[in-house]
């Protein structure tokens, strides 16, 4: 794993801490990230951390990006 693609593994880590585990999308990733300069690149990327086993991304879903080893918990239950 290159500095860029730890950038980004890093950059998601954080993001989904910050939103309930809630995604970025390929922009804010772009935007999040200096390293990166395109959306396409962005998806370069996702698809070596994705190759690499560190991620897991559902393809047909918009912002469902999994950090593989990691899991989101809700805050609250209703009862």
């Amino acid at each position: 794993m290159n500095k860029t693609d730890e950038r980004v593994l890093e950059f998601i880590i954080e993001y989904k801490e910050k939103h309930d585990g809630l995604s970025p999308s390929f922009r804010e990733i772009r935007d999040g990230v200096g390293a990166v300069s395109s959306t396409s690149h962005v998806s370069f990327v996702i698809d070596n951390l994705e190759r690499d086993g560190k991620i897991e991304v559902e393809k047909e879903r918009t912002r469902s990006i999994k950090v593989v080893g990691s899991r989101w918990e809700r805050p609250f239950r209703f009862k």
